[in-house]
């Protein structure tokens, strides 16, 4: 019984992770997203994704491991 209400508990609070995200939000949000395009040191490549913080300096926030082991990235 307990599991299943663990379940239940669960599954309540996880309802709004998972809600529709406004379309004016997405319009917002859709400029400052960036993909990185980044050649790896032993010759091969990746990409992933990150955000300008400021397009000025072009600085753009990402994870750690879309350029840890990097020769050269763009965006």
């Amino acid at each position: 019984m307990k599991t299943v209400l663990n379940m239940l508990l669960i599954s309540i609070c996880a309802g709004p992770v998972f809600a529709d995200v406004p379309a004016d939000l997405i319009e917002k949000a859709e400029p400052s997203c960036v993909r990185i395009d980044v050649q790896l040191k032993d010759g091969g490549q990746s990409t992933g994704s990150g955000f300008v913080v400021d397009p000025v300096r072009k600085w753009v926030v990402t994870n750690y491991h879309v350029v840890a082991d990097s020769k050269a990235t763009t965006y």
